[in-house]
């Protein structure tokens, strides 16, 4: 299939009766750059309308969310407004809100529908290759970037947001309420997908290979992105800030059985076919985690749940056993990599007393084991209110979780990147933070 920037098309990939597509191209030197079809895309449970910006990056429409009011969609006309398009890196230039506005007609009703601010992703291939199993695989980020004309001196700093779901669910939509965030700041903000273990296709460490594929293709891409190499974060929900909090603490260990493990994290026995980047530098200077699970072995063994044991079972592809040494799950923990390098980073981790997923005690057990090898910056943010979801807007529902922990939340995590990676202000934090003593008390009670 041939992907042109000479002409529009239109391509047709549904399980259900196909819809018709008219697409109103923008242009680049009078020549189209679009190009429309209708995907399901592996690891993303909705339909999407999308359109091709050349031939790596694309815009999708969400076919639910157009589609929940109404039925069946018969046609659309898509009209994107959508700022600035980038041609030499394919990215996005956002103003605060990303809107788009169709007309959709649908079967059944002759009502003409007409409307705006529908959220737009651009997605591009970071890394594709050939797993453990020797199956073809391919993983996507959505890459939005600051506007220009508000940030004219470049040097961005980045953000890599890396979504939740078990390890096993998902997709880079759940984070969308803080790239907007992040843009009108002047970050560059991607949001990742990585390899989900659906039906045991993938185990670890593939997740963590992924997310450090994701970090070096931005790193190599430092110059045309405009980003500053030497300030990217890390900041994830759930799954995802197990995953941020991983990559915070695997740069490099002195310890060579950590290290060992650490080699495999890079690239393992995965064949990188394109974006490997192996010989860039996949290290991240802060890390925000949000209800992550920071040591799996004490939520296994000392908060067992059948939810925490069966999505930790899946993630490993094995079942630890109590009483002997589980190397597996040991080493897919962030606290087993703590030491006095990746201690030296700064730290924003977030839990909620409400939260029946992941105890509180998972953070505390972070924060004492950067301490405990000598770092002085790990914050740790306790919600009195909300639940696991609280922190996050998926991009295609309406309502925000239970809780309302969403708009808090992006204050005080770009109060702390805004420090850390722009020389701002000292940051200032909307809710108690939690000290060590406290974090003893706490780890005390759960034993």
């Amino acid at each position: 299939m041939s992907r042109t920037k000479t002409k529009t098309r239109n391509l047709f990939k549904l399980s259900y009766t196909p819809i018709f597509i008219s697409l109103t191209a923008l242009t680049g030197c009078g020549t189209p750059l679009f190009w429309a079809e209708t995907t399901d895309k592996p690891g993303v449970q909705n339909e999407y309308v999308e359109i091709h910006i050349g031939d790596d990056a694309r815009l999708g429409w969400d076919l639910l969310k157009i589609e929940e009011q109404t039925g069946a969609l018969a046609s659309i006309n898509i009209q994107p407004n959508i700022g600035t398009v980038d041609t030499q890196t394919n990215s996005i230039l956002f103003t605060p809100k990303y809107t788009s506005s169709y007309t959709a007609n649908f079967t059944g009703n002759d009502t003409t529908i007409t409307e705006t601010d529908v959220d737009v992703v651009v997605l591009r291939e970071y890394c594709t290759g050939n797993d453990n199993l020797e199956s073809p695989y391919a993983v996507e980020l959505d890459i939005q970037v600051p506007n220009p004309t508000n940030f004219p001196n470049g040097n961005y700093p980045a953000v890599v947001f890396i979504h939740g779901g078990g390890w096993s669910g998902g997709d880079y939509t759940e984070l969308y309420k803080y790239l907007p965030e992040a843009t009108t700041r002047g970050y560059v903000a991607v949001s990742v997908s990585y390899r989900l273990n659906i039906e045991g296709q993938i185990v670890w460490p593939g997740h963590i290979q992924d997310v450090k594929c994701a970090v070096r293709w931005l790193r190599s891409n430092a110059s045309t992105l405009n980003i500053n190499p030497a300030a990217i974060a890390a900041v994830g929900h759930s799954a995802g800030g197990h995953l941020a909090a991983m990559l915070g603490v695997t740069d490099s260990s002195n310890d060579p059985v950590k290290q060992a493990v650490i080699d495999g994290f890079n690239n393992g026995d995965v064949q990188l076919i394109e974006g490997g980047n192996i010989d860039i530098n996949d290290s991240v200077q802060a890390v925000v985690s949000m209800a992550g699970v920071h040591n799996l072995e004490s939520v296994y063994f000392d908060n067992p749940t059948q939810v925490a044991a069966d999505t930790l079972e899946g993630l490993l592809g094995e079942v630890p056993i109590e009483g002997e040494e589980n190397l597996t799950i040991k080493q897919a923990s962030p606290v087993y990599f703590v030491d006095a390098e990746s201690a030296a980073k700064p730290f924003l981790i977030l839990n909620s007393e409400e939260d029946f997923l992941v105890p509180t005690s998972q953070g505390c057990e972070l924060k004492l084991a950067i301490e405990a090898a000598g770092g002085t910056d790990a914050t740790f943010l306790l919600y009195p209110t909300g639940g696991h979801l609280s922190y996050i807007d998926y991009r295609n529902v309406k309502q925000h979780f239970a809780g309302g922990n969403i708009e808090k939340t992006v204050l005080n995590v770009f109060s702390f990147l805004d420090y850390h990676l722009k020389s701002g202000p000292a940051p200032s934090y909307s809710d108690p933070m939690i000290g060590s003593a406290d974090c003893e008390e706490i780890i005390g009670n759960t034993e």
